[in-house]
């Protein structure tokens, strides 16, 4: 063979064994790239260079997050080499319980290469690199529309889904496309009672839109509720109603939608009846007044809990004391503190990071206006060289040499001074308090060389470690690692005169499992009695049930009791939203009447 023949052949050889490389799924582009003024039910959409594999799009590998770093609620779908992000419309008159919110910004996040769980494409390449950009909605004030009209040139009406209801159960309207949530008032619904002296009675009514969505249209419901603004539900009298719908509500463009009677130029004409197999048979009042009832488990998602302490309401126990909300949403992870008084709107010390109070003299207080999480190391040296703890000191050891000293024992029978007072009249005393408007979450630890106060208008849950000379704790709640042991604080706690808050605060609170009868039962949605005020109130229901194997499993949350359909356990969650700005009148529930079907009566 010829020395030509030779490196040629080397060269094929070479050629076969040296593939190129494989190339990854690759991103085309982002819709909305660093755009401005995003309508707040636009689809998000990636394109890509491949069809993708929709299992692997995930929580984990795409994400759209809020300016908190909170997962905004939407929908994913796969169309070819597209991946679009349908948010979820609103159905509040704030438009807070949207997906996207007017004039905030967002981060979009795409997980790929290295990351072998990242977007896929059906071959199974992945994405050739992480991605993340960012976009700002459109502002509230603006001039233009807010949302994107799927009918521009025309809207649809409402039309009623049944004409005959129970006593209790609300009055259902639909439409065919989505409408603009600002539009539903109450006052333009007018229903009135045609009595039996042929007299036309006007009933109170509150409208609430309860589902909104581009794809299926919307749902309004009507309740008969007490007359004087407290929405306290009241059941209609069985006969004949008629039901007119006044200008106001529009669809997402502006356009005005109005009744499908309303070219007849009359009334709708309803019936209500006494229907025991719809509003269930049997029923259960939980007003309260029983703290047994309420669950000391933390609601994923909130700020904290609102009070169940068997008053006879669920209610509001945020503080004064919880500050301004100036310092805005923090993240302590800085090795000192510089202020003593520290007032955020959202306090969080992360894990692994470890802040020092420092060594100085009067009170130190941290204070936020929603949740306070402590998940690493906080810690504070005392002036008095005395009360100085070594860091390899056991804490048993350095608290025998000083128990006999009591630096805050007029805690234990205070007198009748709210905290906003004790802190002012006790600045020059060396303490350390944190408060909290709703929970404060304390999964790391606290370790201070003076007394120690933990309040909270929520519940204080300790999880990890705290020590100190003192603790003293005021509002429900504790640890169980905790030294010394910590005692009640008997200082009262005082709302604010004006709404100072500077970002939403979400309470919840669940209730203790209800098992009427221990057996598997046709659940009804609850009668909700409640004081909205300048806030919101929101009850959806989670399901318990024993499985094969004899383990417990919980099904939920859901909007209607109804889903939840032979569980032998049902769970209230209640919710509670107040926004910043407005006058102070948080919302309270009296009641919630639970309801159920035993089939044994049918």
């Amino acid at each position: 063979m010829s020395l030509r023949w030779f490196v040629i052949g080397l060269f094929v050889i070479a050629c076969q064994r040296i593939a190129p490389p494989v190339e990854g799924l690759r991103l085309v582009g982002f819709q909305q790239h660093a755009a401005k003024g995003v309508l707040l039910n636009e689809n998000l959409v990636f394109y890509f260079s491949e069809d993708l594999d929709a299992s692997s799009v995930t929580p984990s590998s795409a994400r759209v997050l809020d300016q908190n770093r909170r997962l905004v609620d939407g929908e994913y779908r796969v169309e070819g080499n597209r991946l679009v992000f349908e948010p979820v419309l609103a159905k509040q008159a704030n438009l807070r319980d949207g997906g996207l919110l007017p004039g905030a910004l967002y981060r979009v996040e795409l997980t790929g290469f290295p990351v072998v769980s990242g977007v896929r494409s059906r071959e199974g390449r992945v994405l050739d690199s992480g991605y993340a950009s960012q976009f700002r909605t459109v502002e509230a004030e603006s001039a233009g529309s807010l949302f994107l009209d799927g009918s521009p040139s025309s809207a649809a009406s409402l039309y009623l889904s049944q004409t005959t209801f129970g006593v209790s159960e609300p009055i259902v309207l639909r439409c065919d496309e989505a409408l603009d949530p600002r539009s539903i008032q109450s006052a333009v619904f007018d229903l009135r009672f045609e009595s039996t002296a042929n007299e036309l009675n006007p009933v109170t009514l509150e409208a609430r839109l309860v589902a909104n969505s581009m794809a299926t249209g919307a749902e309004i419901e009507l309740r008969s509720v007490e007359p004087g603004g407290n929405r306290l539900p009241r059941p209609l009298e069985p006969g004949a109603y008629h039901l007119w719908v006044h200008s106001g509500v529009t669809d997402l463009g502006g356009l005005a939608v109005t009744s499908s009677w309303s070219v007849t130029q009359v009334p709708a004409r309803l019936a209500v009846e006494l229907r025991p197999e719809v509003a269930g048979n049997r029923s259960s009042r939980i007003d309260f007044l029983n703290r047994q009832m309420g669950s000391p488990e933390e609601v994923a998602g909130s700020d904290g809990a609102a009070v169940w302490d068997g008053t006879g309401a669920l209610r509001v126990g945020w503080m004064s004391a919880a500050g301004s909300g100036v310092d805005g949403i923090l993240t302590m992870d800085s090795a000192e503190l510089v202020s003593a008084d520290v007032q955020a709107a959202r306090l969080e010390l992360p894990f692994g990071a470890t802040v020092d109070l420092g060594t100085r003299s009067g009170g130190v207080v941290l204070r936020s206006q929603t949740s306070l999480r402590v998940k690493g190391r906080l810690q504070r040296r005392s002036l008095d060289l005395d009360w100085v703890r070594s860091d390899e000191e056991p804490w048993n050891l350095w608290y025998n040499r000083h128990r006999a000293v009591t630096q805050l024992s007029e805690l234990k029978n205070a007198l009748p001074q709210t905290l906003d007072e004790w802190l002012e009249a006790n600045q020059t005393r060396e303490w350390t308090a944190l408060v909290a408007g709703g929970d404060l979450v304390i999964d790391g630890s606290i370790r201070v060389d003076g007394p120690l106060l933990l309040a909270a208008g929520g519940r204080v849950r300790i999880g990890g470690t705290v020590e100190a000379s003192e603790v003293w704790i005021l509002g429900p709640g504790g640890g169980a690692d905790v030294h010394p042991p910590a005692r009640p604080a008997g200082l009262l706690t005082a709302p604010p005169k004006t709404n100072p808050l500077q970002i939403p605060l979400h309470l919840a609170h669940m209730s203790a499992p209800v098992r009427p009868t221990g057996t598997p039962l046709r659940w009804r949605s609850a009668i909700l009695g409640a004081h909205y005020g300048s806030g919101n109130v929101r009850l959806r229901y989670l399901g318990e049930r024993e499985t094969a194997n004899g383990a417990w499993e919980r099904i939920g949350p859901v909007e209607d009791a109804a889903l939840l359909d032979r569980c032998e356990s049902i769970r209230l969650l209640i919710e509670m939203e107040i926004e910043p700005g407005g006058r102070w009148d948080p919302p309270m529930v009296d009641f919630v009447e639970l309801r159920w079907t035993q089939d044994a009566d049918l």
